[in-house]
């Protein structure tokens, strides 16, 4: 059967199968694909709890064991010994599935990179890192590797393309700017409520900005008393030490019982749900899939100005963009929207209007299909 009489069939490669935004990210592409044009077979790189409702979206569901990079040493050594390994994964699933493309869902999975590339396929490459996220050398080394073994790079915001000009001008007619989407229902625009709710997802790490966060509650709660808010973390514990302190900060500032760890939730829309603003205070991110679920959920946001929040959330109109390391800064903005109804009200319809036009399953769909038939032509 010629390839234009079916589906292109696609191996979508993911190292982890744990309840972060890559694993999240994935699941939706899954579910928004047009399956009368892509056929997909997935790999993942580990057992975890997200490899059951991954596997629902696909034919296939294989795994191999391969790392993700990381910096031990320990790691290292497995991650050097798993090329072979997915390299023979991968021609041997190519063969049985008859594979077009393949898709590596994050930049640090070169080893399905170099395997799809050693099998013939279309490679296509999500990256969702930022440079921060690695060592300056290490990303620009793996950037650039990868920029030649792909046919075809996928960035979730232009930022991160932003970060090394010169590779950008050699990519740019094969790379593409796809953002991440939200596949739960719009929600109406809710009234800003008297006491409002605040909430945050986020893993209690110095990185993800959880102190700043605290310290910006108790320095609200001493500017403007008479504002009864309340506020929910949700996320995985991350750093015991950093959430003990967290929690010590609260109780110090008389917030500990305004202010509360919810823990890993697998659906975090009812958190969002019943919220009336988002708090974003993470020190460095790519394009954090957080804010695009509440724009969905038509929710104000306050986030640090970092990656690619800036195309998320539209200074002044959606939301307000801050420094990070701030509290004072993310204090102000929280006190700016928590206390003008009219404000509220505005930016809450504007990024429920953002959400429709930007980042809907349907337009994340499209960009991804034409990045996996575009690697499938390069790779003929």
């Amino acid at each position: 059967m010629k390839r234009s009489d079916r589906p292109l069939r696609v191996l979508f490669c993911q190292p982890t199968a744990r309840r972060t935004g890559s694993e999240h990210s994935l699941l939706q592409i899954l579910r928004s694909l047009d399956r009368a044009r892509i056929e997909p077979v997935l790999l993942l790189g580990e057992h975890g709890p997200m490899e059951e409702p991954l596997a629902e979206e696909v034919r296939e569901v294989h795994v191999v064991p391969a790392p993700k990079l990381r910096r031990s040493a320990a790691t290292g050594a497995r991650f050097a010994a798993s090329f072979p390994r997915l390299v023979l994964a991968v021609r041997r699933l190519a063969r049985r599935h008859a594979l077009d493309a393949i898709h590596v869902n994050t930049l640090m999975f070169p080893q399905a990179t170099f395997a799809g590339r050693a099998a013939g396929l279309g490679v296509v490459s999500h990256i969702r890192e930022v440079e921060s996220t690695y060592p300056r050398s290490v990303y620009r080394g793996y950037m650039r590797w990868c920029a030649l073994q792909s046919h075809h790079i996928i960035c979730v915001c232009s930022a991160i393309l932003a970060q090394d000009l010169p590779m950008r001008a050699r990519i740019e007619a094969r790379s593409s700017v796809v953002y991440n989407a939200s596949d739960h229902t719009p929600t109406t625009p809710r009234p800003l409520r008297e006491a409002p709710e605040f909430v945050s997802i986020l893993a209690a790490t110095r990185k993800k900005g959880v102190l700043d966060l605290v310290d910006a509650y108790a320095l609200l709660r001493m500017s403007h008393p008479e504002l009864r808010f309340s506020a929910t973390i949700v996320g995985g514990p991350g750093e015991s030490e950093t959430r003990a302190e967290a929690i010590r900060r609260l109780h110090a500032a008389g917030l500990g019982d305004s202010v509360r760890f919810a823990g890993e939730q697998a659906d975090v829309s009812p958190f969002l749900a019943r919220a009336d603003l988002l708090v974003h205070p993470s020190h460095t991110e790519a394009f954090p899939r957080v804010l695009v679920e509440a724009a969905n959920h038509a929710l104000p946001c306050v986030a640090t100005d970092v990656g690619g929040s800036r195309e998320a959330v539209e200074e002044g109109k959606t939301g307000l963009l801050v420094p990070p390391r701030n509290p004072a800064a993310l204090a102000r903005g929280l006190e700016r929207i928590a206390t003008d109804r009219t404000l509220h009200a505005s930016m809450a319809a504007s990024a429920l209007e953002r959400y429709q036009g930007h980042f809907t399953p349907a337009i994340m769909a499209r960009g991804i299909e034409q990045a996996l038939f575009a690697a499938a032509d390069r790779a003929r």
